[in-house]
């Protein structure tokens, strides 16, 4: 998320976290079913960094994405990863 960094009075959970949901598109209106069981936290004094996530379960029929889904002080930011180019190209990125 774009900005300065967001302070926080209590430091030992996270300032927002990201959901990832299973998508026919790169939209959240194309989103299939709930968030996945993983999900990525950002905490407070985090400006960049990396997450593996092991284990993804199968993509239901018709996900052709893999949205990563971000929502902190009323804005939500969406980046989708294509399930052909997930492990070979960067996320596309549309703020709502």
């Amino acid at each position: 998320m774009a900005g300065p960094p967001h302070l926080s009075t209590l430091h030992t959970i996270p300032a927002t976290s990201v959901k990832l949901y299973w998508a026919k598109g790169p939209g959240v209106s194309d989103i299939l079913g709930n968030a996945l069981d993983e999900s990525i936290p950002i905490w407070w004094n985090l400006a960049a960094g990396t997450y593996a996530i092991d284990g993804l379960p199968a993509a239901p029929a018709g996900a052709r994405d893999l949205l990563l889904v971000a929502e902190y002080d009323g804005q939500t930011v969406v980046s989708a990863l294509p399930l052909l180019a997930a492990e070979i190209g960067p996320a596309a990125t549309q703020s709502n």
